[in-house]
């Protein structure tokens, strides 16, 4: 499917609009549909695991604390340092859930600890930066995955997510044309709630599984 399936589905929606190759609603009608693409993104980088096949590599500097965030990422699943020859899986790196130690509102790291350097094996993000701990001492290549975002639709460019997602992301590109000059914002929050819910719910439930069994820890005998 490419970027003119959507503009061809708004048509439906909203039969007003000429969505025809050349026609005058083509470049307002992609600009509402990477917005309704945008909102879809927001409510998918909330549900961990979903669509979190994207994947890539950084690498630690010696000496230096961050790392870039990578671009268009808007979730993290996983982080794996690799080794720097084979470039094979040596170990996951822990998330650290605090910053700041007692100070949870100061960045994290507070500093660097002279002699403290070592191979990455936890780490904490703000979403612009990757902080190591401990500061690494060499480089690492270090592989996420996550969910990233897809490149703005264009008419001649493939939609980069599963059909399913289509029907939504074109009945909400044709209501963003339809806001008033009055009308809220919330509106269109409520609406791309409902629209993308189905979506949302079908992407997170690729495993069909029982109910867990129990786990018996403790025997008392009386």
């Amino acid at each position: 499917m490419t970027g003119q399936t959507l503009l061809d589905m708004m048509e439906i929606f909203h039969p007003e609009l000429q969505n025809q190759p050349g026609e005058e609603s083509v470049v307002k009608s992609l600009l509402a549909l990477n917005m309704a693409q945008d909102f879809m993104e927001s409510l998918l980088a909330q549900l961990p695991g979903v669509l979190g096949s994207a994947a890539g590599v950084v690498q630690t500097a010696p000496g230096v604390e961050t790392t870039a965030f990578p671009a268009r990422v808007l979730r993290i699943d996983k982080l794996q340092r690799l080794d720097p020859v084979n470039q094979r899986p040596v170990g996951d790196l822990e998330p650290i859930l605090e910053a700041g130690g007692h100070l949870p509102g100061a960045p994290w790291p507070l500093g660097l600890v002279a002699g403290a350097e070592g191979a990455p094996a936890a780490y904490w993000t703000n979403g612009l930066h990757i902080y190591w701990s401990p500061v690494p001492d060499a480089i690492y290549p270090v592989r996420w995955y996550g969910f990233q975002t897809q490149a703005d639709l264009t008419a001649a460019g493939a939609f980069g997510y599963p059909d399913v997602c289509l029907a939504p992301i074109a009945a909400m590109a044709a209501r963003i044309l339809r806001v008033g000059l009055d009308d809220p914002e919330s509106d269109l929050k409520a609406i791309a709630g409902d629209l993308f819910e189905p979506v949302l719910m079908t992407l997170g439930r690729f495993r069909r599984e029982r109910a867990r069994g129990f786990n018996y820890r403790y025997v008392h005998n009386t």
